[in-house]
């Protein structure tokens, strides 16, 4: 199915940035992964990267290009990514992902160029 590959396409993205982990494996076309600065994720830092992440949702949330929905899953705060359309390409993916990395990066704090 093309869109079970192509969210394979973004999971392999997602396990090769250092600032994005998968909560959960892939499960067909759906991906659940969360923003996670450096080395964090012990129990101590849940509350400040659930917030982080309610932050960088946010973000997402507020672009009128996107569409990705959140849930919780053991008090982790995540984002769910779907492919759902057959009509939905590569390059779809490609840039989805480009718009969650710079997400990211911005709501890390990190200064880049993106022009």
């Amino acid at each position: 199915m093309q869109c079970i590959s192509l969210n394979q396409s973004f999971v392999e993205q997602i396990r090769a940035c250092q600032i994005f982990e998968l909560v959960t494996p892939p499960a067909f076309a759906l991906s659940v992964f969360r923003l996670v600065p450096g080395s964090a994720g012990n129990a101590e830092d849940l509350e400040s990267i659930n917030a982080l992440n309610r932050v960088f949702y946010g973000e997402l949330r507020a672009r009128p290009d996107i569409a990705l929905t959140h849930t919780s899953i053991g008090g982790v705060f995540c984002v769910r990514f779907a492919v759902g359309s057959f009509r939905t390409e590569q390059c779809d993916i490609d840039n989805a992902w480009m718009i969650i990395r710079e997400t990211g990066e911005k709501t890390l704090g990190y200064d880049h160029d993106y022009s």
